[in-house]
């Protein structure tokens, strides 16, 4: 059975809520958000993606630097946009170059630069907030984001509400940060493909408020 969906322009679904909002739209008590779009059918599709039997982890070692590296949870395929990575159920996209470089430039941070980098305010390259880029995520049927940069979107913030507004408040879609997508980005250039079957199983936390994203993508 296909999740209950409505067009954007519908949206917010909730007059009482924030910008954008879909509160309600799977039910009252609903706890998944987006996730709703991972429907058996969609988990059954993804598997079509498994071709070449090539696992690979995207999560950076726990015991690294403390900065973000996490699958951010509501409660707190790839476009031509290196480094990020969206998808409609288990199947993601990439495009050539998946990966922002970001991964390697933070790991050879000495300690003097790693302190100084934390003494200013966060900057970083990603996806622009706006009602274009929010339309077009609902209107693709995305049900969760990922990237290997700070927060998926550009920081600092161009404009509100921000997609961490958006996409974790408003809409239950959660966004993954810091993965590591560099074996992928090579592999998937490799064999000239860029869809793959994505995996991720955060922590089981009542109450939580985001975890380490325990993600694979399998080719």
């Amino acid at each position: 059975m296909s999740p209950k969906t409505c067009p954007f322009y519908a949206l917010p679904y909730d007059p009482e809520g924030p910008p954008y909002n879909a509160w309600g739209l799977y039910g009252p008590d609903d706890e998944l958000g987006r996730l709703n779009l991972i429907t058996p059918e969609a988990i059954k599709r993804g598997r079509d993606e498994i071709k070449e039997g090539i696992a690979i982890s995207l999560n950076m070692p726990l015991g690294m630097r403390a900065w973000t590296k996490h699958r951010d949870t509501f409660k707190h395929e790839i476009a031509p946009l290196n480094g990020m990575g969206f998808g409609t159920g288990p199947s993601r996209t990439f495009q050539s170059k998946a990966s922002t470089g970001l991964t390697e430039a933070f790991l050879a941070l000495s300690e003097d630069e790693y302190a100084d980098m934390l003494s200013k305010p966060r900057e970083s390259a990603g996806v622009q907030q706006g009602e274009e880029m929010y339309r077009w995520h609902w209107e693709k049927g995305i049900a969760a984001v990922a990237s290997d940069t700070i927060g998926y979107e550009s920081l600092p913030h161009q404009t509100q509400p921000s997609c961490h507004d958006v996409f974790l408040g408003a809409w239950g879609m959660p966004i993954g940060e810091l993965f590591d997508l560099r074996e992928l980005s090579r592999q998937c250039e490799r064999l000239g493909r860029w869809s793959f079957f994505f995996a991720s199983m955060p922590l089981l936390v009542e109450g939580g408020i985001a975890s380490p994203p325990n993600a694979q993508a399998i080719l």
